[in-house]
This record gives C-alpha cells, structure tokens and sequence, in this order.
C-alpha cells in the first residue's frame, strides 16, 4: 500500500507543480523511480484520485501490453518473424500481469526493460557510437524507471565481454568505454569516501545494510529462478536456459549476442533479487515481482531452441539444475493474492496435488519428467512441436494468469473492503476541504498497528489535499515511510512554525496527546477534521501517558490546560474521556484532580473537573487509575512490544473555558 501511496503522490506533485524533481510531504526526497509517476501524472492533473487511480488501470494495461513490441522487434533478431510474434504474445499472458491492478511501476518497468534489453543487444551484434548512446539512453530510462535495473549497467560490458573478449570489445564499443570511465571517475572517489550509496538516492540502504551476497544467496537466487519458471511451466526455463548457455560461443551474431545478454541478465537478476530479500524481507522470502522481467528472454530462448539446433546437452543441464535447487523451494500456501509473487497461486495447487511429498521434491520431479518430454521432442518433426509447446505455454501461463485475477478480484483490499462489488466514499476528505490544503496528524485509531497504518493509508491515498503530515515531539506516530515536520508545543500552547500551515486539520477522534482550539468540520472512520487558527494552539496536552494513551500505574501524569489567549486567569472545566480494557478483570477505580471514579471492563465515562488556569500559562491536572491489565507494547510497527501494566486509557478531552476568575 505504501508502494501504491509513494507513486500516486509523486504523480500528484508533478501535476501540481509541473517540476520533475520528487516531493513528498512538502519536501525534495531521494526517490529515483519517477518515470511510472510522471507517467500518471497527467491523471491526477485531470482527474480527482479517486477517478484517476481508476484510469491508471486502463494506462497499466496499455503500458503492460506494450512490452509485446519491443519483444516482438527483439525476438525477429534471433528467431523468424512468426515465432516472435507468438513469443510477442506469450510475453503479455503471464501471472504477474495481475500487478496492473496496483497503482505500482511495474506495468511501466515491464516494457521498459525490454526496450533497455533491445538496445543491449543492437549496440552488442552491429557495434557503433550511435547504438552505444542509444543503449546507454535505455539504461537510464531503465534505472529512473525502477532502480533496481541498474543491474544491466553490469550485464551490458559483462555480455560484450562474453562476445568478443576484452580487446575487441574495448575496440568496437569506444563511447560504452568512455561513459563506464567516466562513470568510474564519479563512483570509485565517492568509494573511497564511503558515499557512493548516495548515488542510489532512498535506494542507497540496499548497498550499506549487510553484505551484497549474505549467507545463503547462491541456494536463494537459483530458488528465485525456480519460482519463476514455475509460473512459466517449466518448459520456457528448460528451453530457454539450454539454448542460452548452448549458444555464447556458436552460431550468427544476433544469436551469440542474444545468448551473451540472456546468459549475464538471468544470474545477475536472480542474485540481486535473492540479496534484496534475504535482506530486507528474511530467508525463504521470494518477491517473484523483481524477477519476472526474464520471462520475454526465456521465451525467446525457447523460441530459438525449437527453431534452431536443439539444445540437447544443455537441456540435460538445464534439468539437472532445475531438479536439484527447486527441491528446496518451499512453496507457502498463501491466502487470497500475493502480488509480491504473483506466481505464488499455484502454491496451493503444488501442494494439493503432490503425492504425501514436500512440495518441492514433487516439482522436482515434475522437472525431470518434463524435461524427459523435451528431450524426446528432438524426434518429432519441428513445426509439430513448435505449435505444441506454444499451446502448452499459453494454456498454462494465461489459464495461471485467470486465477490470479479471480483470486485477485474475490479478495479484500488492506482495508478490508471487497476488491469488487461495494461502493464508498473515499475521498471525502477532499470533499469536506473544498481544495484546501490539509494537514495530517496520525494516530493509533486501533490497539493493533495494521488497523491504523491502513486507515491513514486509505485517507491520504484517496485525498490529494492532505500534504504535510505532523508527528508528535517524540516522533510517534507515523505510517508512511515519507517525511514529516515534529510539533513542537510551547508553554503558552501555541505550535511552533504553524504561522502558515494549512488550516484544516485531519486527527484522530480520540487522540491522548494533545487536543487544539478550533471546530470540526466532518468525522468518519474514527477521524476527525478540524479548522484551526493560525498559528494553531493546543488547548491541552498530556504528560506522562504511555505513547498510545493508556495511564501508567504507579506514574505520575498530567493533563496540562493552557490559557486561552487574551484571557485573565479564568476557571477551566477539564472533560477526559476514560476507557476501561475489556481485559479488566474488576472495576478500575481513577482520578482526575478532585474527581474520582471508578469503571468496569469495557465502559467510557467523561471525567469532569475544574482547574485555575492563569493568563497566558498553563495548569497541569494530575490524572491516574489503578492497575487494570496487562497488554502489548504500544502499536509502533507490524510486530507488538513487550507488554506492559496498564491502567485506563485517556481517549481524549476537553477544555472549556468559563471565564469566572480565580485564584492559581
């Protein structure tokens, strides 16, 4: 969802501001993809989110679909124009199309990446300055479009390498040469300096955080492969790798070009994708999503592999390497779609069908068995099995693809919301607003983490008026990964630097931190929008409290009421808001200054009572309760902490200002 909201607000900056440059929140970040935003873009200038995110869809689709051109003018360089254009489209019915349903890049990196791959190959079979300018244009396109394709800036020297050995490469390929030494002359000081990761921007982490090849990577990178091949039907991997490890060295240009580019692009991109998640997401975690993008080259390998001489020993290879590493896949069953592998729905399938064997094993031997068939397939005559391999891929890949989408399409979103079939208002933010800009101040809305990441998610999403978002001083809460400005309270209770921040206020309903002078403008889902003044002042403020709320046994804290300004030192009736855990086990007895109570599990009460306040100060009110439960540490990401002893719950409060005067 973070991924969804990171690129629809890009887009709505570049409509806003027509600038290419990233802003997020009000603030320049250091994220490079910005090709699939710019993209949508002029969506979001014409249309509101919610239609947009709508029409972005259609443009997935479209973008999607594309890739079947430059695949199309890549395979007639190999194999003959009727097998590319089959392979052409093969290339667009595969599982991971359903990740055109998301508002995500990969619909843009898709045909990007093949265009990149194009232009590889043109500057490596027929070498001149002018091909070598266009492939280094396409991987820049490629790297802004998804910097995780700043792998091919190595497979592009690595496959001339391969063709032609370093003499002749260095010779035949003099601007290539020259933009790698100037890059050189860029990356190898910063190096030095341990700053190169800078160049990656917000991606920069994935070159500092742990080793490039963790423990584990070879036997994660192969299984990377494996899953891949899997949601092709295992022929096309078969196929595809036999030919391309058969051919480096032999046959026309075009093909040992081809060869040389397929052969460095599938380790490297199976390397890079298994260290990204093996360190970002933990062993056995397998993001299909990164790797998909070999399908077209294996496709068009196994176009040639059937066209051509057949194969046979790298075939043999091929299975070999296919049986012995996907044994150790393990296939997890996962609930609705995982778009993160979109292949991933046939997990339950594997494991339905095989015969009391861990899954794994009976893909494995399902590899061998397949690549049996393929051997034999040397004895039929060729425009035979041409036309029965595409009917079995297609058969498998598009029949895949339709049960990604119902499975899709039958789920729920992250909010909970059927995926079809139910209407709601979701920019009803906007529509309160009026084209006003408006501020955002998470909060727990949910005793769970998940809950509440996902309504501010959702609010923002649905909302292009929300812009700057505001943590509290200890920097609690926030959601999306993007920046923030820190409210900073004086003792007067006006916020620091809000001189000119928007007037309209999105909060939470029952916000324990801090409460502010204005009036509610619309509420729903637990949110509230308010109208302040500006500079905004709080009208109270609590001390002492756990980050979410819940009074702290045995600990001194306070609900602090600032003085209205202009007023002389007045009276103030305090209303706090108590809830009590259904986790109680009795009745919790509290206190409030002089007001004293006492509520059983699960029961709200309004705590009532009055305090001095001075002109143009503050007067602190103790507040406290008795032990009431034990529960999780407070909501700060997915996983709970350490639970704690907790008393009642401060869900908000008041502060009404009588102006009958008193005595601090």
């Amino acid at each position: 969802m973070t991924d969804e909201l990171l690129y629809t607000k890009l887009a709505q900056n570049f409509a806003d501001t027509g600038s290419p440059l990233p802003v997020l929140h009000g603030e320049h970040v250091g994220f490079l993809g910005v090709v699939y935003s710019m993209l949508l873009a002029p969506l979001y200038a014409a249309l509101d989110p919610v239609a947009a995110f709508d029409a972005a869809h259609v443009l997935n689709a479209v973008l999607f679909a594309s890739a079947a051109i430059p695949v199309y003018l890549l395979g007639r360089r190999v194999v003959p124009p009727e097998c590319a254009l089959v392979v052409a489209g093969l290339s667009v019915a595969l599982p991971w199309a359903v990740n055109t349903a998301s508002a995500m890049s990969e619909s843009a990196a898709y045909p990007v990446f093949v265009w990149a791959v194009l232009a590889c190959h043109c500057a490596l079979a027929g070498p001149s300055p002018r091909r070598d300018a266009l492939a280094i244009g396409a991987l820049a396109l490629a790297f802004f479009t998804r910097p995780q394709f700043l792998v091919l800036a190595g497979v592009l020297p690595l496959a001339a390498l391969v063709l032609d050995g370093p003499r002749q490469a260095l010779r035949r390929h003099r601007v290539l040469t020259g933009a790698y030494v100037a890059a050189a002359l860029v990356v190898v000081p910063l190096a030095a300096l341990g700053e190169s990761h800078r160049l990656l921007g917000d991606y920069g982490v994935t070159a500092t955080e742990g080793s490039l090849l963790p423990s584990g990577v070879w036997k994660a990178a192969a299984i990377h492969l494996d899953v891949v091949a899997v949601g092709l039907g295992v022929i096309p991997f078969l196929l595809g790798t036999a030919w391309t490890y058969s051919n480096l060295r032999t046959g026309p240009v075009a093909a040992r070009a081809f060869a040389a580019v397929a052969g460095t692009a599938l380790p490297l991109l199976a390397l890079e994708t298994a260290s990204y998640d093996l360190r970002f997401g933990g062993e056995g975690v397998i993001r299909g999503r990164y790797l998909f993008y070999v399908a077209p080259i294996l496709l068009i390998a196994t176009a040639a592999a059937l066209a051509g001489r057949f194969p046979v020993w790298g075939l043999v290879g091929a299975s070999a390497f296919f049986a012995a590493t996907v044994a150790f896949a393990d296939f997890h069953r996962f609930p609705g779609i995982y778009l993160d592998s979109a292949e991933s729905v046939l997990n339950g399938v594997i494991r339905d069908v095989s015969p009391g064997l861990p899954p794994g094993v009976f893909v494995a031997l399902c590899g061998i068995l397949i690549g049996a068939i393929c051997l034999a397939l040397v004895r039929l005559p060729r425009p035979a099995v041409m036309l029965g391999v595409t009917v079995l891929v297609f058969a498998f890949t598009a029949s895949t693809t339709g049960y990604a989408f119902e499975r899709l399409l039958s789920g729920h979103t992250a909010a909970g919301f059927p995926v079809t079939g139910q209407d709601r208002v979701r920019n009803w933010i906007d529509r309160a607003a009026g084209g006003r800009p408006v501020a955002l101040l998470p909060y727990s809305i949910s005793r769970d983490w998940f809950p509440s990441a996902v309504a501010w998610w959702d609010a923002e999403f649905w909302n292009s008026s929300i812009v700057p978002t505001y943590v509290g001083p200890n920097g609690r809460f926030t959601y999306a990964p993007f920046p923030s400005r820190v409210l900073r309270i004086g003792p007067d209770g006006v916020v620091a630097g809000t001189e000119h921040a928007p007037k309209l206020v999105l909060a939470a309903l029952t916000d324990s931190r801090f409460g502010f002078a204005g009036s509610q403008v619309a509420a729903n889902v637990g949110m509230t929008l308010e109208k302040l003044k500006r500079p905004w002042r709080a009208t109270w403020l609590s001390r002492g409290l756990y980050p979410d709320g819940w009074i702290r046994p045995g600990r001194p804290a306070s609900i602090r009421v600032f003085a209205e300004q202009g007023n002389p030192t007045e009276k103030v009736k305090l209303a706090v808001t108590l809830d009590s855990p259904p986790e109680a086990q009795h009745s919790t007895s509290y206190r409030l200054g002089t007001a004293t109570g006492s509520l059983a599990p699960t029961v709200r009460a309004v705590a009532e009572t009055i305090v001095c306040v001075p002109a143009g100060g503050h007067a602190d009110v103790p507040v406290q309760s008795e032990p009431t439960a034990v529960v999780a540490g407070p909501p700060f990401g997915p996983e709970p902490g350490p639970e704690r002893k907790i008393g009642l719950i401060v869900s908000g409060a008041t502060a009404e200002h009588t102006g009958k005067p008193c005595t601090p």
